[in-house]
């Protein structure tokens, strides 16, 4: 009877560490979903507002090249090239300036030992 006892003891532990660790789990979960959520929403408001002021400036800027120039269209066609520029730029570069870090941030939160 003793060693019958003993059985139903360690499976009962084990039982409540693995709803320990399940629901440890969950709350690692949630605070990293949280996280994410918050850096989203954060990166939302940055792209907006930041689009927002970029595009004011543009449009200030071919302003005021078309009153220095001369010519508002020619102004708007430079700022236009500019703009394509700093796109095709971007876009070369994304992997080393978005890429790398995205990943080694992300393999760090994976991997995070907590």
């Amino acid at each position: 009877m003793d060693g019958n006892n003993l059985i139903e003891e360690a499976e009962i532990t084990a039982g409540m560490l693995v709803k320990v660790e399940i629901e440890k789990f969950k709350l690692k979960t949630v605070k990293r979903l949280t996280r994410y959520l918050t850096l989203a929403a954060k990166l939302l408001m940055i792209i907006v507002f930041g689009v927002a002021a970029i595009t004011s400036g543009m449009l200030a800027l071919g302003i005021y090249w078309g009153q220095a120039i001369g010519s508002v269209p020619l102004a708007f066609l430079y700022v236009s090239l500019i703009c394509i520029g700093l796109m095709i730029f971007f876009i070369l570069l994304s992997k080393q300036l978005f890429g790398r870090p995205i990943l080694k941030g992300l393999i760090r939160e994976i991997f995070d030992e907590e």
